[in-house]
């Protein structure tokens, strides 16, 4: 129980053994909010009827981080499904504040770093799951609502939080490195939104001056999702770089798969034409080809996408069998994405399959048989549009 300035009341561990239950707290003064399942001691989701005054008085003042994260995570899945279910309604002026209160705030950046603003892309109702890249551009307004009426106050903690110089050990002064380093990351990608000249400069100047490989990967992202007219320069570059280490080469294929620039297609294929790339490696299979496919809003959801994908399916099938199975489970859920794509989805599959010998690759074949099988709903789409 937590009193009008978040301080504890009364904290009391309840033993659950039966459907209807009350909690009872006896000689207590009437709370402000009540806060469950404190530090997740159960491994369950209490669903509350919290108001959103009391969501964000929780986000805000409860001193237990589960807690505090998941009135936080509850209100950032209440805005994406309005925005989901309403494509030109803005974002809560109420929700851009508290996100920027709480990045402001520094006694919780040095304890937690950004775990406790972390917004995934994906929302639990099934009718909107699987709507990947919906979910995308909703989270890019999301990000630059905020970096446009916040953009003095993000940079302000992006090159405080990037000069930070910590004492105490080793082991101290690190921890505290990281935490600040993710906070002036995650001010830089939300800034990064903007998409300027003086952001662009902000970003490679990060990139070429990082003192950190995590550093140099988040700036080269995000350069790389950008529209700055050298950013081919810098890809360039990063692959020299890269190449002359293998956990390099692997993250900075990953940046690359991962990229959701207009030209995305185009930054891959021309990585995987270069000479150090390797088709049989299976470190090169993961980090470019596997991760693009979980990238499902490009490889999925759009024509080009799905045949490069179709493409890599067939070649990698002759190599790595294994490799072509972590490319075929992003197929697993073809019936709850929309039937214009459930359709072509299926048409790839069966293109694919056709190419194939079932003696010779039993494993990709009969894989994508049983996931055609699973898919009665696309695949009546399927035969409705092309038999």
């Amino acid at each position: 129980l937590l009193n009008e300035q978040g301080a504890d009341i009364a904290e009391k561990t309840f033993w659950i053994d039966t459907e209807n239950f009350e909690l009872c707290f006896e000689n207590v003064p009437e709370p402000r909010v009540v806060s469950y399942n404190r530090n997740f001691s159960v491994f369950a989701r209490v669903h509350s009827t919290y108001t959103v005054e009391q969501l964000e008085f929780l986000a805000r003042n409860d001193n237990d981080v589960c807690s505090r994260y998941m009135a936080f995570y509850t209100l950032s899945e209440n805005l994406k499904l309005k925005l989901l279910k309403d494509e030109n309604a803005e974002v809560d002026p109420e929700y851009i504040d508290l996100y920027m209160d709480l990045l402001s705030n520094d006694d919780l950046r040095v304890k937690l770093g950004t775990v406790d603003l972390v917004n995934f892309e994906s929302v639990e109702d099934l009718d909107y799951k699987f709507k990947f890249d919906k979910l995308y551009f909703l989270n890019k307004k999301i990000r630059k609502a905020i970096a446009s009426k916040y953009t003095d106050r993000l940079k302000e903690i992006y090159l405080r939080y990037s000069t930070k110089i910590f004492a105490g050990s080793l082991v101290e002064k690190k921890a505290a490195e990281i935490k600040a380093r993710a906070v002036a990351n995650l001010a830089l990608g939300i800034l990064a939104e903007l998409d300027c000249d003086w952001i662009w400069d902000l970003i490679r100047d990060q990139y070429l001056t990082a003192g950190s490989a995590s550093g140099r990967l988040r700036a080269f992202s995000l350069y790389l999702n950008s529209t700055a007219p050298d950013k081919m320069q810098i890809l360039d570059k990063e692959y020299e770089y890269a190449k002359g280490n293998l956990v390099a080469w692997e993250t900075f294929l990953y940046a690359v798969a991962a990229n959701n620039s207009a030209d995305h297609l185009q930054i891959i294929k021309k990585i995987e034409a270069c000479e150090y790339f390797r088709i049989d490696q299976a470190n090169d299979q993961r980090g470019l080809l596997v991760a693009f496919a979980y990238n499902q809003k490009n490889s999925l959801l759009t024509k080009e996408g799905r045949e490069y994908l179709a493409e890599k399916i067939l070649q990698l099938a002759k190599i790595n069998e294994h490799s072509t199975g972590r490319l075929l489970k992003v197929f697993g859920n073809i019936d709850k994405v929309e039937l214009e794509h459930a359709s072509e989805l299926i048409k790839v599959l069966l293109d694919v399959q056709k190419h194939l010998e079932q003696a010779k690759h039993p494993s990709v074949y009969n894989t994508i048989t049983r996931i055609i099988k699973g898919s009665p709903n696309a695949m009546r789409e399927y035969e409705r549009l092309y038999l």
